[in-house]
């Protein structure tokens, strides 16, 4: 990630932070998945976990005490990039950033 920019490069750590203590905070999970990857347009960063999932539907977007999802997205976006969640009740969480080639070069 060395040639990732300092605002890329910080958001996508901080995200990544955030992602890892949401799991070891709620999640229950046994196993982390971590990858990142090149795509036509820039980077993907994606967190998975098998823990206990949440229904995306029920989550409120500012639950009080809660925020790191929101944090995430928001730093995401600050970098010009794109945060994607997916989780279901029992089949864990995924979440997904990407960013730019402007803002990142692998």
């Amino acid at each position: 990630l060395s040639n990732i920019s300092a605002l890329g490069n910080i958001q996508l750590l901080y995200i990544v932070n955030e992602a890892f203590t949401n799991i070891r905070k709620h999640a229950e999970a046994s196993k982390i998945w971590l990858q990142l990857e090149n795509i036509a347009h820039g980077v993907r960063i994606t967190v998975k976990d098998d823990g206990k999932g949440f229904s995306l539907e029920e989550y409120p977007q500012s639950y009080a005490g809660h925020h790191g999802l929101n944090i995430m997205k928001e730093r995401a976006e600050a970098a010009g990039g794109v945060f994607t969640l997916s989780s279901s009740v029992g089949e864990g969480t995924e979440v997904s950033v990407e960013l730019p080639g402007e803002k990142v070069r692998l």
